[in-house]
């Protein structure tokens, strides 16, 4: 079944991205344990709204804005984020940066 390309299908990804940028570690949601089979349908419908989101930020912005620094290039808002599933179902939405990574100096 192919994804929706319609933004009004995807208030419930937005709500949660938006609320996982505003969270210093990120949220859980819940709603999909015991069905790890629709939490990965969740996260495609997350990877699609973050391409979609792309693809309107290289025609809402000027080439060289921070959301569209080159020609053929376009970031999202939501490219820090991360999403993983948990065994049960649970989906992680973490935001991706160097403190996460246990990195030590030699």
């Amino acid at each position: 079944m192919p994804v929706s390309a319609s933004p009004i299908s995807y208030e419930d990804v937005r709500e949660a991205m938006d609320k996982a940028l505003n969270s210093p570690r990120g949220i859980l949601i819940k709603k999909y344990i015991g069905d790890p089979k629709r939490a990965n349908i969740f996260r495609q419908r997350v990877y699609h709204y973050r391409r979609q989101a792309r693809a309107d930020n290289m025609k809402i912005y000027p080439v060289g804005h921070r959301l569209h620094p080159e020609e053929d290039i376009a970031w999202s808002i939501y490219d820090p984020l991360e999403v993983d599933i948990l065994k049960d179902g649970t989906i992680l939405i973490t935001p991706r940066n160097g403190n996460s990574l246990l990195i030590e100096e030699l």
